[in-house]
């Protein structure tokens, strides 16, 4: 055997292309018969043969043949590997419910081989597949379950970050924002999802904030929460000259959003990171280093991107109006493009009351926005239709809410389908508390709801909003009736956390009374 492997090495340093991967796998073959023997490895050249030539089903079959003879033999890792390769093959068929049945059998018969947990979090993929092509709550809570069980099973294997990659990302998708937040954080740092499990649990924060926002909900703690788990990732901030790359530039981002909407805001230390942020971007940071200098460039601009928009929001929110108009004057004259950029991730609608600081940022947005107006033939028809929901986002931080109607209605006639333009419609009309507004929300939310199947997976979410809205406009009677449908008719939705938030509403729905109607004039 030594000789043998002396002469591979001499064809594939001396000679290489067919011949040396013909003696490979020469000297493979050898070594299976050395260690199976020669009907036991007769059975696995067949198999890897049938492979080779593209016959999936065969191979697997000779793979599985394999395996129960290696068990009858006394060879239990070979029996264990043969079935492993099995399913993967039925995992490279996209053979998803098969291949996971397989793997979680094999998992369960082999707990001690040092193997199982790659086999265990293999069958969580699949079952993640599976629920991709056939998203069924069943499917999905297969899914969860899966992966709910690998971290209890093999809480010191090296698979334990990604299944909590995995279910992080999961829950986030269930809408189970501060559970995926806890996941993404327990990531360690140099595994290969740590720096991104970071960036994605500040997005998240600022996510939880704002939907807690839309609910009317005090956001507090959930605020010092963000800002306590956040600010050690940027390491030591006081330092004028601290060294990030673009995955602590993008946290710091959503940091400084976190700190502007505070109640107060802190203005100083969102000015702080903003600075630092920009003296960060600079093109010798990398996102990694499989990064290629596209993805780093394209990332850098949007973050630079970002932090514009955020310092003309601060500028707004401290009053220096005339600091943030000259901002905006400097970034246009680039091209119209950019400053659409910078318009567009400007958010006015903070707060409601007339003490808020970002009160006036609706009039900036508004006023810029109908300068853009006039380059309007420059632009792209997709920066068109951004440039008007711009416009339709000033008038309503202005009060003008018929002209916004107006245009997010035609937005929505001419992108029927678009959920996600009418979700930003919503979620802005949900935090004004003028009645009109109010009234459109449930308007809005209604369309949202029908572009799902009743009882589907997406629906529910849909009709807990919708419900919500309704409660929001003062048509508790309306918001009850369905609620009680949903309860009545339909199965409940596979997320026990969406199952209690139903319950929640329809106990608040339950005890709102219905406003009193205005004394009707006596018609003549």
């Amino acid at each position: 055997m030594q000789s043998l492997e002396e002469r591979v090495q001499r064809l594939q340093s001396e000679i290489g292309g067919y011949w040396m991967l013909r003696a490979q796998m020469l000297l493979r073959q050898a070594q299976e018969a050395q260690t199976y023997g020669p009907e036991l490895s007769k059975l696995v050249a067949q198999a890897q043969s049938a492979f080779n030539a593209g016959e999936m089903e065969k191979s697997a079959q000779l793979y599985e043949t394999a395996a129960a003879s290696a068990h009858k033999a006394g060879l239990a890792d070979a029996a264990f590997q043969f079935r492993f390769t099995g399913a993967s093959i039925a995992i490279k068929r996209q053979n998803w419910d098969a291949a996971a049945t397989a793997l979680l059998e094999l998992a369960a018969s082999a707990p001690q081989n040092p193997k199982t947990p790659q086999a265990h979090l293999l069958a969580a993929y699949a079952l993640g597949k599976l629920s991709q092509a056939n998203p069924t709550a069943e499917n999905r809570e297969r899914y969860a379950r899966t992966l709910i069980e690998h971290r209890t099973r093999y809480p010191q294997a090296a698979t334990l970050p990604e299944a909590t990659w995995m279910l992080a990302d999961l829950e986030e998708r269930r809408g189970r924002l501060a559970e995926a937040i806890a996941l993404n954080m327990q990531i360690p740092d140099t595994h290969k999802h740590g720096p991104a499990s970071r960036v994605a649990a500040a997005r998240l924060y600022d996510r939880l904030i704002d939907q807690t926002r839309e609910r009317h909900e005090t956001t507090d703690d959930i605020t010092a929460e963000a800002i306590d788990k956040l600010t050690p990732l940027l390491g030591d901030i006081a330092q004028p000259e601290a060294r990030w790359n673009l995955d602590q530039a993008e946290i710091a981002t959503y940091l400084t959003r976190i700190l502007l909407r505070r109640n107060p805001p802190d203005f100083s230390a969102a000015d702080r990171l903003l600075r630092l942020c920009l003296a960060n971007l600079s093109p010798r940071d990398e996102v990694s280093p499989e990064a290629s200098d596209a993805e780093s460039t394209t990332r850098r601009v949007h973050l630079q991107t970002t932090v514009r928009q955020m310092q003309v929001v601060s500028l707004a929110g401290q009053g220096k109006y005339p600091a943030a108009r000259k901002l905006l004057k400097q970034l246009s004259a680039a091209s119209p493009t950019q400053l659409l950029s910078i318009l567009d991730g400007l958010s006015p609608l903070q707060a409601n009351n007339q003490q808020d600081p970002f009160r006036d940022l609706g009039e900036l947005q508004l006023e810029v926005a109908q300068q853009l107006e006039t380059h309007r033939s420059e632009l792209t028809v997709a920066d068109q239709r951004r440039l008007d929901a711009c416009l339709a986002r000033g008038f309503l931080a202005t009060g003008e809410t018929q002209r916004a109607f107006a245009i997010y209605d035609k937005l929505i006639a001419a992108a029927p389908r678009d959920r996600d333009l009418m979700l930003t419609y919503a979620s802005l009309l949900s935090r004004s508390d003028r009645p009109d507004s109010r009234k459109q929300a449930v308007v809005i939310r209604r369309k949202i709801e029908a572009l799902h199947e009743p009882g589907s997976p997406d629906w529910y979410p849909a009709r807990l909003e919708l419900c919500r809205a309704l409660l929001a406009a003062g048509d508790a009677a309306e918001a009850r009736k369905l609620l009680q449908v949903t309860r009545l008719v339909f199965a409940p939705p596979g997320d026990p956390q969406l199952v209690q938030q139903f319950t929640d509403l329809e106990t608040e729905a339950g005890s709102a009374s219905e406003p009193e109607s205005p004394t009707q004039p006596r018609r003549k």
